[in-house]
């Protein structure tokens, strides 16, 4: 990738670059661009794709309803509250 691609590329991903960060950062890209490079040459026709590394499930924990309201212990934190004591009352946001 030349110094002018890479400027460009700067540009768009909105990332404020020298002269001497381009020239610094171009060596990089292009190592990184190389070993994208050789990964394509690899035959990967008859390879299974992989979603995960992960051969065992994750373990769940049962999800039991829980009856107890905590309505008026975390609306005692709000600032503000609707005249029920149900709901934060916050700014009108849109009109």
């Amino acid at each position: 990738m030349d110094l002018k691609k890479l400027e460009n590329l700067a540009y768009l991903a909105r990332l404020e670059m020298n002269q001497e960060q381009l020239e610094k950062t171009a060596p990089n890209i292009n190592a990184i661009l190389d070993w994208v490079a050789k990964l394509q040459e690899l035959e990967t026709d008859n390879v299974e794709p992989l979603y995960s590394t992960a051969v065992h499930a994750l373990p769940r924990r049962a999800d039991h309803p829980d009856a107890t309201s905590y309505r008026k212990e975390i609306l005692s934190n709000a600032p503000e509250t609707d005249n029920h004591q149900a709901f934060f009352t916050v700014p009108t946001v849109v009109e």
